[in-house]
């Protein structure tokens, strides 16, 4: 157990990646936090465990606050996620990261169970921390009970929340790659004016606002008045329209993520920014106010009906739909966007880094990418961006692995 109280910086680690755990506990950084949540595949979070426990046992995390970070309590494996690491490392752990907390009920509600592991697993009763993870509207809302909810709280994580209601900022990057998704074909082209690309896919690392950006875009394409479609040229340039009755499906991986992913990031961009008055919000749908129009969560595909109607579709966190019904929605709602050829429909996929061989949607789609770039198969409506170091940088030195962190290495697919 640690006596470091100051936490300056705190470094995450996949609970599922030995090597990662090893170099996490020879860092620096005050706080390192195993994670079985966000990092760790949904079909990989009970076998994470126990590559977890054997970290905590037998690396020397002395100098430095050892917590993990369990899944919500919405989920099906927070049950676990405590009894099976308490009991087998506790006395190793200094804090428990409970994500997604919305009031004072999920804190009394992890600290119950905890309680009853020390107890039987003959720890010292109250020995392990809790550090709540506040990142929606309501956890902010209940702020203050949060805080107040426990004597075992160290720290209070403030998640996505921390920037709500700030004006968007776009990096240059994803300037580049908007203008990238949205070319259109040049007016002396037999296509002109119509969008280059039917499909993109955006790989990026975690934190750089994928969610956000789909958001981002999902609100333009529902707006009457944003300029996202081609409507003609007039002296040389684009006169441009918004899309004609849209529809939206922002798709999850399971029900409990379509409120916290892109529909959740939408409902907030517009319930809590100056377009507000031009839609009709609700927590499933999102009009627009004159009815012509709307995006809607899913977690699979629309009915046949609505299908046939999808102008703009959003796939988040694609490594992690690996499930058949999710690979079948996918391949059935792409297969539905010629169906609205004067909209100029047209899919959005973000990721991060897939697990090799769970055959997700992610990892199908760069086998896809990689097949157009050598030549097997020839697709000029994907947009395929994928960044990564190359796999032949060192990394025996600090200086090495932060070089490997910035240096960047990309493929683009999309040929004419």
């Amino acid at each position: 157990m640690s006596d470091v109280t100051l936490r300056r910086t705190q470094l995450a680690t996949p609970a599922s990646d030995e090597n990662f755990m090893e170099s996490a506990s020879n860092s620096a950084a005050d706080e390192v936090f195993l994670d079985l949540e966000d990092s760790v595949a949904p079909n990989a979070k009970p076998d994470a465990r126990e590559p977890l426990i054997n970290a905590a046992q037998s690396h020397d995390w002395s100098g430095k606050v050892l917590s993990y970070r369990m899944n919500g309590i919405d989920t099906e494996w927070w049950y676990d996620d405590v009894i099976d690491v308490v009991s087998a490392a506790g006395e190793h752990i200094d804090d428990i990261i409970i994500p997604k907390v919305k009031g004072e009920s999920d804190i009394h509600t992890v600290e119950n169970l905890l309680t009853q592991v020390e107890e039987n697993a003959g720890l010292e009763v109250g020995a392990i921390g809790l550090e709540p993870q506040i990142e929606d509207g309501e956890g902010m809302h209940n702020v203050h009970e949060i805080a107040h909810a426990s004597d075992r709280l160290s720290s209070v994580i403030f998640g996505p929340g921390d920037l709500r209601g700030q004006p968007a900022k776009i990096d240059r990057e994803k300037q580049a790659l908007i203008f990238r998704m949205y070319e259109i074909y040049p007016e002396d082209h037999p296509k002109a004016g119509r969008r280059r690309f039917q499909r993109v896919c955006l790989s990026l690392r975690k934190g750089l606002a994928k969610t956000e950006l789909a958001a981002w875009i999902a609100a333009a394409e529902l707006h009457p008045d944003a300029p996202v479609r081609c409507d003609g040229f007039s002296n040389g340039e684009p006169i441009v329209r918004g899309v004609v009755d849209p529809y939206i499906p922002l798709v999850a991986y399971t029900e409990e993520q379509t409120e916290d992913l892109a529909y959740a990031a939408l409902y907030t961009i517009l319930s809590e920014g100056p377009l507000a008055g031009d839609f009709d919000i609700g927590l499933e749908r999102i009009m627009r106010i004159k009815g012509d129009g709307k995006a809607v969560a899913l977690a699979s595909s629309p009915d046949a009906r609505d299908g046939a109607r999808t102008t703009f579709e959003h796939f988040d966190e694609t490594h992690r739909f690996t499930l058949p019904r999710l690979k079948a929605a996918h391949r059935t709602m792409l297969a539905n966007l010629p169906k609205r050829k004067a909209a100029d429909a047209w899919a959005l996929e973000t990721t991060t880094a897939f697990a090799i061989g769970e055959n997700s949607v992610a990892e199908d789609t760069m086998q896809y990418a990689r097949s157009i770039l050598e030549g097997e198969k020839v697709n000029p409506k994907l947009f395929f961006f994928h960044r990564q170091a190359s796999d032949d940088i060192e990394l025996s030195t600090p200086e090495a692995i932060d070089w490997k962190c910035w240096l960047r290495a990309g493929i683009t697919v999309g040929r004419q």
